[in-house]
């Protein structure tokens, strides 16, 4: 298990089998999305305030380095097999796509108002992106890498999961309710309450 420590910039290594931490590393500033390659050899951590993903290799626990993004780097996910990692730039309203075996950003995608959340289909080939500023979630095919859709949801996009099966995305929203959408028709089907400002 990968956590984030935001004010401690680091990564914390759980071991589920013992519960306890069995490294901690060691990444730039805030660090917010995780992400896992499919083989389990790298951890890719968006550091919001230090506009760059670092990569970090799981077996040896170390920092490999970084790769600059755009301005604010929040939510993170692997698509296309794994061979492309997507980055919302939260102040720079894009998405960043980094080539994961040559780890150079090829093309940044202009997305809607301050995108936060970001979540790949379980095929990868779709990437959702919660714009919060415009209350919408952008959808990236990534066999193109460009945006093919828009979904408007309720007030405040941030956080993203979907279904098992890729059919139903959900998105945590400002309005203390968690959107539901239909993945194959791009719409919105329903509202949730939940708690006060959720956002994971």
């Amino acid at each position: 298990v990968y956590v984030g420590n935001v004010l401690s910039n680091e990564v914390s290594i759980i071991d589920p089998a013992t519960s306890t931490v069995t490294a901690t590393i060691g990444t730039g500033i805030a660090p917010r999305g995780l992400a896992v390659s499919p083989d389990g050899g790298r951890l890719y951590v968006a550091a919001s305030e230090s506009n760059a993903v670092f990569v970090i290799d799981t077996v040896r626990r170390q920092s490999l380095g970084s790769i600059a993004v755009g301005s604010a780097p929040w939510g993170i996910a692997l698509g296309a097999g794994g061979r492309k990692l997507y980055v919302g730039n939260s102040e720079s309203d894009t998405v960043s796509v980094i080539d994961t075996v040559n780890q150079g950003v090829p093309l940044t995608i202009p997305v809607m108002d301050r995108p936060f959340g970001v979540v790949a289909s379980p095929d990868g080939a779709r990437i959702y992106v919660a714009n919060f500023g415009s209350n919408s979630v952008s959808i990236i095919d990534t066999g193109t890498d460009a945006v093919v859709g828009t979904v408007f949801v309720d007030s405040g996009p941030f956080g993203l999961a979907l279904s098992p099966g890729g059919a139903t995305l959900y998105a945590t929203t400002n309005q203390n309710t968690v959107s539901v959408v239909d993945t194959a028709t791009a719409t919105k089907t329903g509202s949730i309450p939940v708690g006060n400002h959720p956002q994971g």
